[in-house]
């Protein structure tokens, strides 16, 4: 037993060496401490280089919206004008997009007429922020004495001017002031064959009743139509063929009827409110569907206004669409372009269709849910497999 104590307890001269070294260090590192205090806490207090930062962010800012202010100034140059014979460099001093401009310059160059600040309100292009920003500077040609013609107009195009307003006599007018007016080629020629059969206009409704004649214009000329005392004596005969006429060419109006679908530039000039402007406009929103399956579709026209739609639509009649799509077999493009399937509704068809394979039937287009109920019923006369 002591033996083996004594085995335990015996280090060889290498062991008893390492042993020494451990004790020693053991112990320098106990006494290191108290012989070399430990040196001060680095300060990591960064208060005053943060400050620094958003003092650098503040002037950065401050300097952004500095230059953003001096761009403003000169581009936002905001003064009153008529939007009817404002030039394209005086729409981009007023700050408006090249977007909007191009909107209202294609609208005038297509024979549009801004005769409110309602009727300006409605290019689609015009954001409320900006509308509110201007609206109280728009001038129009009822105003007369407020209107300027814009001086920096610098467009190569021509840009034919507002009608301007002014007191006339339907009975006395020649046909320049009738032009001056703002009246077309074919409401002069229907008051000047009304005249020179004799006819008279004794009252500002009588005037409504020349064929062409749309609301709004027939309103906006309401307060300047000066009328005469009509003398007792006039002729009776010719009042009668001049009443005759009026009667034929309100007989001939209700008794118009087109088929939207196979009607013509020439046809639809001939209701009473749509022009060339909404003519065309017509006509090419027909070609984009493929033709219209009901006389409703006619009122998602752009800018047709409703108090239109609901005096002609008592003239017009449906026929078969003229155009159908194969969902089977269009492509992303081809789809997109009918104006009830936006880019999502093509791709998701096509992606469905590999997938799943053709459709079966148009219904099919139910099981994807990208498309509402509204989607649905109004698309499906569209399509074919």
């Amino acid at each position: 037993m002591e033996n083996i104590f004594r085995d335990f307890l015996y280090f060889r001269k290498g062991e008893r060496i390492a042993l020494v070294l451990l004790v020693f260090l053991s112990v320098v590192l106990l006494i290191l401490p108290s012989v070399f205090p430990s040196t001060k806490a680095i300060d990591q207090n960064f208060s005053n280089f943060e400050k620094e930062i958003a003092q650098w962010k503040v002037q950065k800012i401050q300097a952004k919206n500095i230059t953003y202010k001096k761009k403003s100034k000169k581009l936002n140059k905001l003064f009153a004008f008529n939007p009817n014979t404002i030039s394209k460099d005086s729409l981009l001093l007023l700050g408006l997009s090249k977007k909007t401009i191009n909107t209202i310059l294609n609208y005038r160059n297509n024979g549009g007429i801004f005769y409110n600040k309602e009727d300006f309100k409605k290019i689609y292009t015009l954001d409320s922020t900006n509308y509110s920003r201007i609206e109280s500077l728009l001038l129009f040609s009822s105003n007369k004495k407020n209107i300027t013609i814009d001086s920096t107009q610098t467009t190569s195009k021509k840009i034919s001017a507002p009608p301007k307003l002014f007191p006339f006599n339907p009975n006395e007018a020649d046909r320049e002031t009738f032009q001056k007016l703002g009246l077309s080629q074919r409401v002069i020629k229907t008051i000047f064959n009304y005249r020179n059969k004799g006819g008279t206009f004794r009252s500002k409704k009588d005037f409504s009743k020349i064929f062409g004649l749309s609301k709004e214009q027939f309103e906006s000329l309401t307060p300047f139509i000066l009328l005469k005392s009509i003398q007792k004596n006039l002729s009776p005969k010719p009042q009668f063929k001049a009443a005759k006429l009026l009667d034929s060419q309100i007989e001939h109006f209700k008794n118009l009827e087109i088929d939207i679908n196979q009607a013509q530039y020439e046809d639809w000039i001939k209701l009473q409110g749509i022009g060339p402007t909404f003519a065309k406009r017509i006509l090419k929103f027909r070609e984009k569907l493929g033709g219209f399956y009901s006389v409703q579709q006619i009122a998602e026209t752009y800018q047709l206004p409703d108090s239109t739609f609901q005096t002609i639509k008592l003239h017009l009649k449906t026929s078969a669409i003229l155009k159908k799509i194969n969902i089977n077999k269009a492509s992303v493009e081809e789809l997109k372009q009918h104006p009830y399937i936006s880019w999502k509704q093509a791709k998701l068809m096509v992606t469905y269709r590999s997938q799943h394979g053709d459709f079966t039937t148009p219904k099919d287009i139910e099981k994807i849910k990208i498309f509402s109920n509204n989607d649905i019923q109004r698309l499906l006369p569209y399509l074919k497999i």
